[in-house]
C-alpha cells in the first residue's frame, strides 16, 4: 500500500493506492506460479507521500513567495495534512535531486543554443 498527498489550490486530497497481488497458476499444475499485480503511478520521492502537485507547491512558496517552513506548516495544517519542518526539508532536498539531472539537461541545451535565452 501507498499513500500519496495531491495538493489542488484551497484543498487536500488524499489518495490511497491499495495493490491486489493475485497468484496466477497453470490448470495443469506444471509450472510454478506467477504473481500478478497492477501498475500503481511510481512516487516522486520513494516512501514519501508527497506528489508533484505538493512538492512543486512547498518549493514555490519557499523560494518564489519566501515563505518559511513554519508558516507553511501552519497552512498545510488548515488543510488538514499535518507534517513537521524536518519533513519538508527532507522533502525540499529529495526534490532538488530530483530535479538535478533535469536542470543538467536544461543547461546543456541552453549552453549549445545558437540563440541563448533568459
Amino acid at each position: 500500500m501507498r499513500t500519496a498527498v495531491e495538493f489542488v489550490p484551497a484543498k487536500m486530497v488524499r489518495r490511497e493506492y491499495f495493490i491486489k497481488v493475485y497468484k496466477k497458476i497453470r490448470v495443469d499444475g506444471s509450472a510454478d506460479p506467477v504473481f500478478v499485480q497492477p501498475h500503481v503511478p511510481n512516487a516522486v520521492i520513494t516512501r514519501s507521500m508527497a506528489t508533484a502537485s505538493l512538492l512543486a507547491k512547498i518549493i514555490h512558496d519557499k523560494y518564489e513567495l519566501d515563505v518559511p517552513f513554519y508558516r507553511q506548516i501552519k497552512d498545510l495544517q488548515r488543510l488538514g495534512l499535518d507534517v513537521s519542518e524536518t519533513t519538508l526539508c527532507h522533502w525540499t532536498i529529495n526534490s532538488a535531486e530530483v530535479l538535478a539531472s533535469l536542470y543538467g539537461l536544461d543547461a546543456q541545451r541552453a549552453y549549445s543554443s545558437a540563440f541563448p535565452t533568459g
